[in-house]
């Protein structure tokens, strides 16, 4: 069989049975499944797992991605071969465990792979990266490996690339990719991209609830201050949120972005 891989699926209020990513898992040969429930709500999703074979973790609510990551890790310790992390909306073709077996096994020396993944706008992930800036790379852009960075959709790992590490706590849901990348990169351990394709829906594509947008820019504002805090760039962070605050304030004619960019949860409270 070679490589033993286990794709970690993280759900959040979702019944796995509703899961574009498990359904694409379920039949999945030679893949462990492990399931990490931040769910808040009773979705049977226990039941359903030892159902299907598949180890499950309930997080006992919903206390962010960072955590979830390191209670699947904990889960996985002692064991040799590669994780894989997913959401619970991405369709994974058939191929996809193929060609990370392959390219595993044809680059002993990579540490991390991550696969192209697409949204509605285009080539979301791998991505550059410069200081704190992230953007989408422009068509044909090569990039070298210091500037390269990926979403966490799909993202494989070798086991033994986190001995001695655990995924920063003190982020809640963004930018975990971005600054276990950087740490990869100052601990010396190679990225590569291979050659699979993911499809995944972006959420900032998409603005037509305000109280769903209200609570992801509150904890994008927090995640992100963070994130740039930890490369002195606080300046950067501020006037990156400011701008994103004023989008969505004139998309929905409403200063509650700015009120939580200056009082409630954005950079001002990251001291």
């Amino acid at each position: 069989m070679g490589i033993e891989i286990y794709a970690v699926v993280v759900v959040y209020n979702t019944r796995c049975e509703d899961s574009i990513t498990l359904r694409s898992l379920d039949g999945a040969e030679g893949v462990g499944v492990l399931v990490v429930d931040n769910s808040t709500v009773e979705t049977g999703n226990g039941e359903y797992c030892r159902q299907k074979g598949w180890e499950y973790c309930p997080m006992g609510g919903n206390f962010g991605l960072a955590k979830a990551y390191n209670r699947a890790l904990e889960y996985l310790k002692g064991k040799d071969g590669i994780v894989v992390w997913f959401d619970d909306d991405t369709s994974v073709p058939a191929d996809y465990f193929e060609a990370l077996r392959r390219s595993a096994e044809e680059n002993p020396d990579i540490a991390v792979f991550v696969p192209y993944v697409f949204d509605e706008a285009g080539l979301l992930s791998p991505c550059y990266i410069k200081g704190c800036r992230v953007r989408r790379l422009r068509q044909d852009e090569k990039v070298e490996e210091e500037n390269i960075t990926a979403i966490n959709t799909g993202m494989a790992v070798r086991l033994e690339a986190f001995e001695g590490y655990r995924y920063d706590e003190g982020y809640f849901l963004d930018y975990i990719d971005h600054a276990f990348l950087r740490d990869c990169k100052e601990r010396g351990q190679k990225i590569g991209v291979f050659d699979a394709v993911l499809r995944q829906r972006f959420s900032d594509n998409s603005h037509d609830d305000l109280e769903k947008d209200l609570v992801r820019f509150r904890i994008f504002a927090k995640d992100f201050s963070r994130f740039c805090l930890s490369r002195g760039s606080r300046v950067h962070g501020f006037f990156t949120l400011f701008a994103r605050s004023v989008k969505l304030g004139m998309i929905y004619k409403t200063f509650e972005f700015a009120g939580i960019l200056m009082g409630k949860g954005g950079a001002a409270d990251n001291d």
